[in-house]
């Protein structure tokens, strides 16, 4: 036999057994194919895990593995894949053998920390969320995203190949906690569009291994829940976890405010496309983009009368080899929704009069969203991906106001409707050749094109003078069009364990804005405003071995042509320099600084021929600015300390962004209206802070955790022309301990959440303060019963509010879930939320912030309820 020509330094596998469990000790031989000699062996450690040195031979090779309770068995081998080892118990033996050893909850083994969840767990879980918050330095934030020692996870790994993107709120819903076979957290992740030799530092993922009795098959679960209050929450899942072709499909509908998708998930999907793939290929130099386009079904608190949402969410990949994949994403959701609040506007003039003001609004939102991606790995190691994408939207409000002016006594009522409609689509393109094993050329090109239309229609009991029209209707339709394309091109040439980089950039933008208001020739716009930009960049990243530490310094050269209002135009250039540090201090404390020079740009609305309504009581005028320079500094520093052996994972970042100068609205409030424009500033600057800490404790049954995250932003603006100093101080924390009882009758996960918003805007003669803050204790309590088949939880909540002018009521949100496994096909289940508050009448407070008003509130929030539901496993 002649051996192949592939060498590979050591093989890493897992040894389990038939039920799934790890089996350690387990002798691990390594042999020469050709002459059967042994070349070295090894034993499994505690989680049934060994890697064995290849001693450079060749492949094939031939791997013996052996243990007292189980058939020996023998592989060969042709590469040093991961290997998923299954051993069969031998019969007639001895019928117990118990190892009584003290295994680590979390072992560090290079780039990897491999969790053991058989200490972590005790069998109380049901979904992966529920094991992601037991795994130390790991969390899921509000937002549903995982977190490890307070950053967000990358990639989601599955059997190590990707898949869900970046949507991790539907992996922890859909995903069951029996499938789950292990976790490892992967610090240095390499994917396909890695590039040997020039890709030193990877990205974070959360490897998720399956069993495999749910693996090549479609597998999934049907939820009908429904009950008191008329709610009702309609759920499907579809999977099928393949060695080649992954598929995903969730179905929902619900009117309990569950949504499948988060905030930020959402968010993450958007940068995939288009222009911001530009800022995901390289950090340095940002290109401004905008997420004014938000639907609103993505903020899903419970400050709302009444939610129905419905949705499907379909993820699917196919790996065509080892080197080539495909993905797709598709995403529709449609919410119904109505809202209702008591408010106080308090103006920052200090003669505007305050208003006190009653809103209810109902509205739909519908989005639409897909996204097509193909890359491939090319025999010269070189790499290809296209992403195509197209994005919906459509939302309607109609809304119903009643404001009554303190100074005078005065009511006024307004009924609008509003009308907003998206589409958008896009495609951008990345290729990597590295033409020597020291000179790497890469090229990113995207094209966006987008198109909104939005249509207001405002109804007043009074004429609509302040709008110079004579009678109580007004009616705007306002068009803009976009398209933004552009191509960068990088060099990065290796010089030793340094690199030096060159990037050139050249993008072209166009905005178009059109506006109609009932014939009235001072509301009527058909503006033009273009930007063509070029970038010169060169970045130097290096070592210094005498103190150990990474360094990198740079620099880019922005050179902007600007042609807007009555075809004037303008040049703007600016040198944009960066740099960043990090150090390991030792092999558990590391830290970084950085600094980056960020160039901000403009859009049609700050070069207006004519005005612009905004809202019913405020309207844009014309601003007569030219553009300028605004530049963006940027600082941030952090340390991060982790002792993975002894459960200890803690971090601290800072950062202070300062605008040099900006393009900000200032304000001039009449009587019964705000004229806006843009006037260039001098302060608006935010400096933010995070700290979180983990740490579980190995001789006792207990975790304690701690997050907070604090931010100062002071941002100056005119009113009446007057200088007024906005500041905004908010502050979130959370303090939790979380046992870790082996025996699953009962845990419990106890502690605090506080979180303070605080606005304060001065000016010469003027001051007011806005203030909300929310205490809210908090336990959860879990457990197990009848042989494993009845799971049960109990979740309570406390929320104290505390406001500067209006009071909501406190509520004490109390909940359970228990459910019954009848069999492994079919699950019953009581789910109950707010069970002392099955009401129309309950009500929260919430604060908003204006640099020209504040505007405290007391919103109806969700009545509570209590279901029964029933899970029919496919």
């Amino acid at each position: 036999m002649i051996p192949y020509i592939f060498y590979g330094q050591e093989i890493n596998g897992t040894i389990t057994d038939e039920g799934g469990n790890k089996i350690p000790l387990v002798t691990i031989q390594l042999i020469n194919n050709t002459t059967n000699k042994i070349i070295t062996y090894t034993q499994t450690n505690s989680l049934g895990n060994f890697t064995i040195a290849t001693n450079n031979n060749a492949f094939p090779l031939k791997l013996k593995v052996q243990h007292f309770s189980y058939e020996s068995k023998e592989l060969i081998l042709d590469t040093n894949e991961f290997l998923n080892v299954v051993l069969e118990a031998k019969t007639n033996e001895l019928t117990e053998i118990i190892i009584d050893t003290k295994a680590y909850d979390v072992i560090k083994k290079g780039d990897t920390l491999q969790y053991n969840l058989k200490s972590l767990l005790n069998g109380s879980e049901l979904k992966l969320k529920d094991v992601v918050n037991k795994l130390p330095g790991l969390a899921i934030d509000e937002d549903g995203k995982i977190r490890y020692n307070g950053k967000i996870i990358d990639n989601l790994l599955f059997d190590g190949n990707e898949f869900f993107d970046r949507n991790h709120q539907i992996a922890n819903d859909n995903i069951t906690a029996e499938m789950i076979q292990k976790i490892e957290l992967l610090t240095n992740y390499k994917n396909l569009s890695s590039i040997k030799n020039f890709d030193e530092n990877g990205k974070t993922a959360l490897n998720i291994g399956i069993k495999d009795n749910f693996k090549n098959k479609f597998k999934g679960n049907i939820t009908l829940e429904g009950g008191f209050k008329e709610r009702y929450n309609l759920h499907g899942n579809l999977y099928n976890f393949g060695e080649k072709t992954m598929f995903n499909l969730v179905t929902n509908t619900n009117n309990i405010n569950y949504s499948v998708l988060s905030v930020k998930d959402y968010m993450d999907t958007r940068k995939m496309n288009g222009k911001r793939i530009m800022s995901e290929q390289f950090s340095q130099g940002g290109f401004s983009t905008s997420d004014l386009d938000l639907p609103s079904f993505l903020f899903a608190d419970d400050h709302v009368k009444y939610r129905k949402l419905t949705n499907y969410t379909l993820n699917f990949s196919h790996k065509f080899s080892n080197k080539s994949k495909i993905e797709f994403i598709s995403i529709f959701n449609l919410l119904d929704q109505t809202e209702e609040s008591i408010n106080k506007q308090v103006f920052f003039d200090g003669q505007s009069s305050n208003i006190d003001r009653l809103d209810k609004i109902t509205g739909s939102s519908a989005y639409a969203s897909n996204i097509l991606k193909y890359e491939v790995k090319l025999n010269n190691d070189s790499y290809f991906n296209v992403n195509g994408y197209s994005l919906w939207s459509k939302d309607n409000q109609n809304q119903f106001l009643e404001s009554t002016f303190l100074s005078s006594g005065d009511q006024l009522y307004f009924n609008n409707d509003l009308n907003f409609k998206t589409n958008k689509y896009g495609i951008n393109a990345i290729y990597k050749n590295p033409l020597t094993k020291n000179l790497l050329i890469d090229v990113v090109a995207f094209y966006d094109n987008n198109s909104t239309n939005t249509k207001k229609g405002f109804h007043s009991s009074e004429v609509f003078s302040w709008f110079d029209i004579l009678n109580s209707n007004l009616n705007q339709k306002t068009n803009v069009k976009s398209s933004d394309i552009g191509v960068q091109g990088r060099i990065s040439w290796k010089l030793g364990s340094d690199k030096l980089i060159f990037r050139t950039y050249l993008g072209r933008s166009n905005e178009h804005l059109n506006n109609n208001l009932d014939d009235l020739k001072s509301y009527q716009l058909n503006d033009d405003y273009n930007k063509s930009e070029q970038i010169l960049g060169v970045q130097y990243q290096g070592t210094l071995k005498k103190p150990l530490f990474n360094y990198s310094l740079g620099f880019q050269y922005n050179y902007t042509n600007h042609s807007y209002l009555l075809g004037s135009k303008k040049a703007v250039s600016a040198i944009l320099p960066n740099f960043s540090i990090s150090r390991n201090l030792n092999k558990n404390l590391s830290s970084y600084f950085a600094y980056n020079a960020n160039l901000n740009g403009f859009s049609i609305l700050n070069f207006l021929s004519n005005n612009l309504v905004d809202d019913y009581r405020s309207y844009i005028l014309p601003s007569l600015v030219a553009p300028e320079l605004m530049i963006t500094d940027s600082y941030n520093i952090g340390l991060m300390y982790n002792i993975p052996e002894k459960n200890i994972f803690s971090s601290l970042s800072l950062s202070h962004s300062s605008d040099r100068k900006k393009l900000e609205r200032t304000f001039n409030n009449l009587e019964l209206v705000t004229q806006q424009n843009f006037q260039y500033i001098e302060t608006n600057k935010t400096t933010s802070g995070n700290f979180t800490f983990n740490k579980k404790f190995r001789n006792i049954p207990f975790g304690l955790n701690f997050n907070t995250f604090g931010s100062v932003s002071m941002l100056e603006t005119f009113i009446n022309k007057e200088k007024s100093e906005n500041e905004n101080y908010n502050i979130s924390s959370k303090l939790y301990l979380q046992s870790y009882f082996k025996n699953n009758q009962l845990n419990f996960n106890a502690g605090i959440n506080y979180v303070s918003n605080t606005s304060k805007n001065s000016t010469a003669f003027f001051s007011n303060l806005s203030k909300l803050e929310r205490i809210t204790p908090f336990a959860t309590l879990t457990g197990v019963a009848l042989n494993n088949k009845f799971n049960w939880s109990i979740d309570s909540q406390y929320f104290i509010f505390k406001t500067s002018s209006i009071q909501s009521q406190n509520i004490f949100d109390l909940g359970f879930r228990t459910q019954y496994n009848f069999s492994k096909k079919v699950q019953f289940y009581l789910n109950a939320k707010n069970i002392l508050n099955i009401r129309d009448n309950n009500t929260k407070n919430n604060l908003m912030a204006t640099p020209n008003f504040s505007q405290e509130m007391i919103m109806h929030s969700l009545s509570g309820f209590a279901n029964f539901g029933i899970i029919f496993s496919l």
